[in-house]
């Protein structure tokens, strides 16, 4: 059951990450799941959804070219950094309204979370204040790494009783184990 005194956080549901330079294996399941509750109207009864999107200068830190760890991903203004489609149109045709917010845009700084952004972080507690929303529950991609950070950034804000990861909308490159050692050893849940 949906609660509608939380938000629904999308985690970084950007073509590169499935089926670009940074694919997640099961994302584009976990996506097309989630993109069937939402044209079933579903994702309308949360206080508001929020999509994360990774929006990277070409220069930034975490990609192999300038020493980080990653492939070049989600370049802001690429096609890899868009929304993907299915899941955008899902959004559109339900009439479900979301507020799309960007983190990784400092090149010298990751942010797996978007609560590590400074500027999206501000935007999410309005909007909590703005729809009366006291929790949170996240998806997306990747459990391992991003959902993990915004869960655990969520849990600080919200509190560990009103956050939940909804797992069988995430996708990680680990199939999932990370984030269950996470959630099995906090007094979070998963759904």
């Amino acid at each position: 059951m949906t609660p509608p005194d939380h938000l629904l956080i999308i985690v970084d549901p950007q073509n590169d990450f499935v089926d670009g330079s940074l694919a997640v294996p099961g994302a584009a399941k976990a996506l097309g799941d989630l993109a069937r509750f939402i044209a079933e109207g579903k994702a309308r009864d949360y206080a508001h959804v929020i999509i994360t999107l990774d929006s990277h200068p070409a220069t930034h830190c975490s990609f192999k070219a300038n020493g980080g760890i990653w492939p070049q991903h989600c370049v802001a203004g690429s096609q890899g950094a868009a929304i993907w489609l299915p899941l955008k149109e899902a959004l559109e045709k339900s009439g479900t309204p979301y507020t799309a917010l960007t983190k990784g845009t400092n090149q010298a700084r990751e942010e797996y979370s978007i609560f590590g952004n400074e500027l999206s972080r501000k935007h999410i507690i309005d909007l909590a204040k703005k729809y009366d929303a006291n929790g949170a529950d996240i998806c997306g991609v990747a459990g391992d790494y991003c959902v993990k950070e915004t869960f655990i950034d969520a849990a600080a804000v919200f509190g560990t009783d009103h956050v939940e990861v909804l797992t069988r909308f995430t996708a990680s490159t680990d199939g999932g184990s990370t984030l269950n050692d996470i959630l099995n050893t906090s007094s979070l849940c998963a759904r």
